[in-house]
This record gives structure tokens, sequence and C-alpha cells, in this order.
């Protein structure tokens, strides 16, 4: 079943029927105006259904669409956002991100 994708300034998230939170993710702009990703969560109940990853994709064309780089500090989001794939949003003055929160590889 697919769940709308909310959006308020710093978050994106998803509620079923009944307004309870399914994930979310949430995130800021830091003073070089990069995305900052600093969390994300899917309730337990929902989890193996790929819903991090459409919340983070929100993130991600919002990045894209306004020529901004994403900065993350959640292990999730440093785990996709190392596919080369997103290497158009890495901060070349950081290199590409490895392992957990802020560590991040030189190219």
């Amino acid at each position: 079943m697919p769940y709308p994708i909310l959006h308020q300034p710093q978050r994106f998230w998803m509620e079923d029927q009944h307004h309870q939170l399914i994930g979310e993710i949430e995130y800021h702009l830091d003073a070089q105006k990069r995305y900052v990703v600093t969390h994300t969560f899917v309730n337990p109940a929902y989890r193996g259904q790929g819903l991090a990853n459409q919340l983070l994709d929100q993130i991600i064309a919002l990045a894209r669409k306004e020529k901004r780089y994403i900065y993350p500090l959640c292990s999730f989001a440093v785990k996709v956002l190392q596919n080369p794939r997103y290497q158009d949003l890495w901060d070349p003055k950081e290199g590409e991100p490895n392992g957990g929160a802020c560590t991040w590889v030189k190219p």
C-alpha cells in the first residue's frame, strides 16, 4: 500500500490512516547551504518495504532541484549516498560519505 509522503520544512514523513507515524526523515540547511540529513526512522511494523529509501529520495530530489549538496549524518543516508550515482550530491570539499556519522573520505 503506498503511503503519501508529507512535507514541512526540515522533515518528510508518512502516516497511516489513523495519523500514526510510519516513517520520517529530518534534515536542515547548514551554514554552507547543504542539506544535512540528521535522522531517519521507520516504524518496525513497516520496515522492509523500502519506505526509508522513499523518504530519502525526497531529499535527493529537493537537493538536485535546488542544486545543493547533501551532508548525511545518519548512518542510513551515509550508506545510500555512498553509491556513485549520487556523486553529484557530494560536497567536493568533503568527498565521498564513508562509514558512519560525519565520516567522509577525501577524493
